[in-house]
């Protein structure tokens, strides 16, 4: 073990043995019983997508048309996402590239799905269907009609205090 700071307080194989009782215990624990996972988002996430979008005839004869957007959101481990920013490009009449801000709301369930709601302020909801998928990445699908193709990619980005959880 490379020592960095002095002497290790516990070796490797010390924490694999420990890792492997609480497993075992855990085990032992939950036999015959529902064991409940809860997905926590909390921080701020990086987020990505490409896709299609429904537009009229004159913009596409196709009927749609691709974009890209990523942009930054945060959530507050309370089931609110009080803030996010968003850049999408794409072919639109009237030019390809816009900004804009959002509020949400989400809801995780016991099994790490979800939902997320995103405001635009003017009216204009997005709703998506999540997947919590580790401490620091969750993937959201854009259920609304219209849309063709829309996953969104989401990572946490670095922070100090922030911390997206399953536990």
């Amino acid at each position: 073990m490379e020592r960095i700071f002095g002497r290790p307080i516990v070796t490797q194989e010390q924490m694999r043995a420990r890792i492997r009782e609480l497993g075992k215990q855990i085990t032992t624990d939950y036999t015959g019983k529902d064991f409940v996972l809860v997905g926590v988002l909390k921080g701020a996430y990086a987020f990505s997508s490409q896709g299609f979008t429904e537009v009229t005839p004159d913009i596409s004869s196709a009927g749609f048309v691709p974009y890209a957007e990523a942009g930054l959101v945060v959530y507050d481990g309370h089931g609110n996402a009080p803030s996010g920013r968003f850049t999408v490009n794409t072919t639109t009449a009237n030019g390809g590239n816009f900004q804009g801000t959002f509020t949400g709301t989400y809801i995780v369930n016991g099994d790490c799905t979800g939902t997320l709601q995103i405001d635009l302020g003017d009216g204009t909801l997005f709703h998506f269907d999540l997947v919590v998928e580790g401490s620091g990445r969750h993937t959201a699908l854009n259920t609304d009609s219209g849309t063709l193709m829309s996953v969104f990619s989401v990572r946490k980005i670095g922070g100090e205090n922030d911390t997206a959880e399953t536990r």
